[in-house]
């Protein structure tokens, strides 16, 4: 049975506001989770190893088996146990560094093209970290010399971007040599694709005419429209790249614990502590060990007073009838024995 595989950032999926990036469908006896080139599920992030978790099929089951990964791999709330095999649910909600992924048996067709979906789902994640740190790594055409030098234009993920004096064109262009649609742009994984529309006065790339058929478009290289030049750039490639060599991130507990859905009944033990959090826990714990007892609960009940001191007075001035059938009783034996020792004397 094929495998669904959704890939989400740090959000848990199932949380509000948690979707999913990309989802691809795979059938293979091994899929490889990773951050390295050539991984079926290829992940970008310095916390996810080069090569961190394999889902293997073992009849009609699959197993998840970590690699040795630096940070682990975790299934709800348990660690899986380097290179030991679990047995995976029809559906399972997995931890892969700072990332999650969701993963189901269904019923669908495989992902066509999966290797070059694979590819994309990596920029994607690479294009939105450069994002979160304030960077635009999205494919982009620039005019640098015509008209409209200092114009660009973003090149959406399985849109053309049309080049031309249209004025519906992708980058719209002022040059009167230019066609209305002049030229095509594409994004196909991590090449920018490029090809000729029939235009009047044709499309260079470097030293070579364009025709109708999509030609890559290199980083550096120049693409000439009549007296329009326009480049490409692609910053996520160059960082996908610089990511792959990178070593492991170690990231804490705490971190990775950050994000997931609080739980009241979980208890953590220290050995899932940072020595900080142990720090933290002893402090929070009154000394000794014993809760505390609030003073109000030590203090007798309202109703407790009177029956304590009836006691006190049965134990102080107050004589009862007994105690004074006691006194007469000692009084009379020893007036008899006072008798008998003076007949004894006579």
């Amino acid at each position: 049975m094929p495998l669904s595989v959704r890939v989400y950032g740090d959000e848990q999926p199932g949380r509000p506001g948690a979707e999913p990036i990309a989802t691809l469908v795979l059938d293979a006896p091994r899929i490889l989770v990773g951050r390295a080139e050539g991984s079926e599920v290829r992940l970008p992030e310095p916390s996810v190893s080069a090569r961190h978790l394999s889902i293997r099929q073992k009849g009609n089951d699959y197993v998840l088996i970590d690699e040795g990964s630096t940070n682990g791999t975790r299934v709800g709330k348990t660690t899986l146990v380097a290179h030991a095999p679990q047995t995976m649910r029809p559906a399972e909600v997995v931890r892969v560094g700072r990332l999650w992924l969701e993963l189901a048996v269904v019923s669908e067709p495989p992902t066509r093209g999966a290797p070059q979906v694979a590819k994309e789902i990596a920029l994607a994640l690479v294009t939105r970290g450069l994002s979160d740190a304030g960077e635009d790594g999205r494919p982009k055409v620039r005019v640098v010399e015509g008209p409209d030098a200092g114009t660009e234009a973003v090149i959406e993920p399985g849109a053309a971007l049309v080049l031309g004096r249209a004025k519906d064109a992708g980058l719209p262009l002022a040059d009167p040599e230019a066609s209305r649609r002049h030229a095509e742009v594409k994004l196909r994984g991590d090449q920018i694709l490029v090809r000729d529309l029939g235009s009047r006065t044709g499309t260079t790339l470097g030293d070579r005419a364009l025709g109708g058929a999509d030609v890559p478009w290199k980083v550096g290289e120049r693409l000439k429209i009549a007296g329009t030049v326009l480049e490409c750039s692609f910053e996520a490639v160059q960082a996908l790249a610089e990511l792959e060599r990178q070593p492991d991130c170690k990231v804490s507990s705490r971190e990775l614990q950050a994000r997931e859905e609080p739980t009241s009944t979980v208890a953590v033990s220290d050995d899932e502590l940072d020595g900080d959090e142990v720090e933290s826990a002893v402090a929070e714990e009154p000394a000794g060990g014993e809760p505390e007892v609030p003073t109000a609960e030590l203090a007798p009940r309202e109703d407790d007073r009177p029956r304590a001191r009836s006691r006190e007075g049965r134990s102080g001035a107050v004589w009862s009838i007994t105690d004074f059938a006691v006194v007469v009783l000692a009084l009379g034996v020893v007036s008899l024995s006072a008798v008998g020792y003076w007949v004894l004397l006579r």
